[in-house]
């Protein structure tokens, strides 16, 4: 398991919640494709692997 940022992220085989309770990433949520992508309510903004929570909290994911 990948832990980061202050282990408000964490990696769960492919899915990603932070402190907020909020989904980030799931199989079928999110598509990590260079490109900026707006998912639903979580306000999470996607790219390149520079993940930005809905709390205006910046995570980071290294590991493409």
């Amino acid at each position: 398991a990948l832990y980061y940022g202050y282990s408000h992220l964490y990696d769960d085989h492919g899915t990603f919640y932070d402190d907020c309770g909020a989904l980030y990433y799931g199989y079928g949520h999110l598509y990590n494709d260079c490109r900026t992508l707006y998912y639903g309510y979580s306000h999470l903004y996607n790219d390149c692997g520079t993940l930005y929570d809905a709390c205006g909290a910046l995570y980071y994911h290294h590991g493409t």
